[in-house]
């Protein structure tokens, strides 16, 4: 569904809108607006605004994004709504917003998610992605915790990714790039210029899928934050994220790889995140088991076969 202006979708009574695939976008206007007690959840396809909020809701609904979902807005420069934007008068402290997937992004310079209502926000996963505006607003009184997922904008400090009081908690990232340093080139596995909260967490340059940006583990916590810079490897050609069958991920001690699709005879090699090569062993049927034990907790790539796969040594 495509709406030039006007919105998309639009509920003013007690049902739920589910969108689990497919494309709701607005060129000029709201792609979708709750009016109700009703939810609505969003679990899948993209929902998007070019100019305005693409998901809004004015009642005492809720809010969901999980799983594959993909919102977006390229609202500019307005710090009074979001990509997501909560709205109500009423003294309900309910969860209003709830992230436990997906993607929220803005693409311009305005804020991805934006509670003004006394209900919460809880953010569990997914990424939270902004640019010169916050990642994540609250101005009401609801209360925001986020206890997974990466929360991203551009700055130094946490205070330039949320506006606002809020929790954090569990293997939650909020990572800030320092654009106004003006780098656009960067060596693989370097922290430059990169904000990061948990301090225990990890967040350094990287290259996926030929783009450059920001690898974050914590916890078994893992994304990639793709950005307008150039990012230079070391040691390693750049992932292909091919999948060899790799379990548990992440792993303390024992790692284990299926074999099938992998040559018999072939070598299997461990490199960190700067692309030292820190461990080589043979390939063998119908499973090979590496004693990853000594190694430092953080994320790894393991190659094999020209196929290469992350895991997390915590």
């Amino acid at each position: 569904m495509k709406v030039l202006n006007g919105m998309g979708v639009r509920n003013n009574n007690t049902g739920t809108i589910n969108i689990s695939g497919g494309l709701v976008t607005a060129t000029h206007g709201r792609a979708v607006r709750n009016e109700s007690s009703g939810a609505v959840n969003i679990s899948g396809g993209t929902v998007s605004s070019d100019t305005w909020v693409a998901v809004v809701n004015y009642a005492n609904g809720k809010i969901t994004a999980s799983d594959n979902a993909f919102i977006s807005s390229a609202m500019v420069n307005n710090n009074e709504f979001g990509t997501i934007y909560q709205f109500n008068t009423g003294d309900d402290t309910d969860c209003r917003i709830e992230i436990t997937g997906g993607t929220i992004e803005n693409t311009s310079n305005g804020v991805a998610v934006y509670n003004n209502s006394a209900g919460a926000t809880n953010i569990s996963g997914g990424k939270i992605l902004a640019k010169e505006g916050s990642a994540v607003t609250k101005t009401g009184t609801g209360e925001l915790d986020i206890s997974g997922g990466i929360v991203f904008s551009y700055g130094t400090t946490d205070e330039d990714v949320i506006f606002g009081d809020y929790t954090q908690s569990g293997n939650a990232v909020i990572v800030a790039w320092n654009e106004a340093a003006g780098t656009t080139t960067y060596d693989a596995g370097t922290s430059d210029d990169i904000y990061k909260l948990p301090a225990t967490a990890t967040a350094v340059w990287a290259k996926q899928s030929g783009n450059g940006g920001i690898s974050v583990v914590n916890e078994g916590n893992t994304g990639f934050i793709p950005l307008p810079v150039t990012v230079e490897s070391v040691g390693i050609a750049e992932i292909s994220m091919e999948k060899i069958a790799v379990y548990p991920n992440p792993t303390s001690g024992q790692l284990r790889i299926k074999n099938e699709e992998l040559r018999e005879g072939s070598v299997i090699e461990i490199f960190n995140i700067v692309g030292q090569n820190v461990g080589a062993y043979p390939c063998g049927r119908p499973e090979t088991t590496i004693d990853i034990s000594h190694l430092a907790n953080g994320m790894y790539y393991l190659k094999a076969d020209g196929k290469t796969v992350r895991f997390i040594k915590e």
